[in-house]
């Protein structure tokens, strides 16, 4: 907006830059041993042997990114690079899904289903 000297005056809204958040690791369709991308799936699965980290990139003015299996929260990261050490028993068909939330409460996520086998703790 422009006042009655010519000079344009910006102002910035509390809230108006979304927060979004991208499951970075394990990517969709691959294959992982230990952590380790490997391939990818024959059927578009993503399939995890072994325990993972859980990676995740956040944009906007995050102020901590929540990572859930099964809607049970397992992790809160308050810090970038946003992980998470997945290494409990489990096995079968999963959902994990991450929560990026900002100073107001607005909200991003992201969720991918996977079938992982990790027997043990490493």
């Amino acid at each position: 907006m422009r006042d009655a000297t010519g000079v344009f005056e910006c102002t910035r809204y509390k809230g108006a830059v979304n927060v979004s958040v991208k499951i970075k690791k394990p990517s969709r369709g691959y294959l992982y041993i230990f952590g380790r991308q490997i391939i990818p799936t024959v059927l578009g699965n993503t399939l995890i042997i072994g325990p993972i980290t859980i990676e995740a990139d956040a944009r906007g003015e995050v102020s901590r990114v929540e990572f859930y299996v099964d809607n049970s929260l397992r992790s809160t990261d308050y810090d970038e690079p946003y992980s998470w050490h997945w290494d409990e028993f489990a096995m079968g068909w999963h959902e994990i899904k991450v929560v990026a939330y900002d100073n107001s409460g607005k909200e991003g996520e992201d969720k991918i289903s996977v079938v992982i086998f990790n027997w043990c703790r490493i």
